[in-house]
């Protein structure tokens, strides 16, 4: 190999790593985003008390959501069907069995007696606000649970690491 050619090739690998060393998943030019999506924060906080009645639920998220994987995969119950669920649930995570061991049929039957309600996002897809139809009752514990199937619009799946359950849960419990 001639000296040119050499200095040629070498030219051009490194033109090609400094290239892709610029390359990053963020795009300041459109403003987009290509990140892994987490939950930033929700309210009630987990472990809050004393939660009003009136209260709805606000997951706020790093970056723009598939708002429809977040609704299709959105929990929130309370009372004694939420106590049994979650014994279940902590049954089928410990490997202990109990009355309901396979996931799928855990999820369908919280399905029946969850909340309903209605769903609001802000323009960013970034905060979703979830207004129960009949308000919470006073005095009574509530889990939201969101499934570990939720993606950011670009389709990237939530980041559950450290996580005790594939998906996210929150605890809390309404006052007077």
């Amino acid at each position: 190999m001639t000296r040119l050619g050499f200095f040629s090739i070498a030219f051009v690998m490194l033109a090609f790593g400094m290239w892709l060393s610029g390359c990053s998943d963020d795009d300041p030019a459109s403003g987009i985003t290509d990140q892994q999506a987490l939950v930033a924060s929700t309210s009630p906080q987990d472990g809050a008390t004393d939660v009003p009645t009136s209260s709805s639920i606000v997951m706020t998220f790093n970056t723009s959501m598939d708002t429809m994987s977040v609704m299709e995969y959105f929990h929130c119950a309370g009372g004694d069907e939420m106590w049994a669920w979650m014994d279940s649930l902590q049954d089928h995570h410990t490997g202990m069995g109990g009355h309901m061991t396979d996931m799928d049929h855990m999820m369908a039957w919280m399905r029946d007696f969850e909340l309903p309600g209605r769903f609001d996002w802000n323009n960013e897809m970034t905060e979703c606000v979830f207004h129960p139809d009949t308000g919470l009752f006073p005095h009574t514990d509530y889990m939201i649970y969101v499934e570990d199937n939720i993606r950011s619009h670009d389709g990237h799946m939530m980041n559950w690491t450290g996580l005790p359950y594939d998906g996210l849960m929150i605890h809390f419990r309404t006052g007077p």
